[in-house]
Parts: structure tokens; C-alpha cells; sequence
């Protein structure tokens, strides 16, 4: 019976640890932007922003997307700064011979 106990208070503990393990990643995962209350005018709410890294052209690389609302750009280094472009995805196209 009391080895029964261990195995019992063993596995509880380690539900326990893992409950707590797995609210804390989620809770402080860097992929989370923070809520924050009312910006000055004319700037965009942190909350709002999406940012996120997708192979649009296919060639193997990634690029990092930025969403504000329902539209992606694409935020890009230029000269060293960051710079925030839009772009749009063409379809292949088929060449005849």
C-alpha cells in the first residue's frame, strides 16, 4: 500500500508540473504581443499586429510577413531599416513552346 501511494503523489505531481509548464510557455511565448490601451493617434496598436514568416514565392526561403486587420505586408531590411512594403502573390504562369 504504500508503495501505491508513491506512484499516486508521483503522478499527481508530475499532472501538476506539467499543467503549470504548459500555462507558462503559452502564457510567455515570444510570439505574443502584449495588450496595451489606447495609442496616440495616427499609430497602430501593438494588439493589432500580426507578424509571421511564410514562403510566398516558393523558393525555399522564408519572408516575414507583417498583418495589420485582414491585409499582409511584407517588412522587409532595407539600407539596415526596417521598412514596410505591400505585395501581391502572381499565379504561374504556363509558357507554350
Amino acid at each position: 500500500m504504500d508503495n501505491t501511494l508513491k506512484y499516486v503523489t508521483g503522478g499527481l505531481f508530475g499532472i501538476i508540473i506539467g499543467i503549470v509548464s504548459g500555462v507558462a510557455i503559452i502564457k510567455y511565448s515570444g510570439k505574443l504581443i502584449p495588450h496595451t490601451g489606447p495609442v496616440q493617434a495616427g499609430y497602430v496598436s501593438p494588439s493589432g499586429l500580426e507578424i509571421y514568416c511564410k514562403d510566398l514565392d516558393n523558393n525555399g526561403e522564408l519572408e516575414t510577413i507583417m498583418k495589420f486587420g485582414d491585409t499582409e505586408y511584407l517588412l522587409k531590411l532595407v539600407d539596415g531599416k526596417p521598412v514596410v512594403l505591400e505585395y501581391n502573390v502572381e499565379p504561374a504562369k504556363v509558357k507554350l513552346k
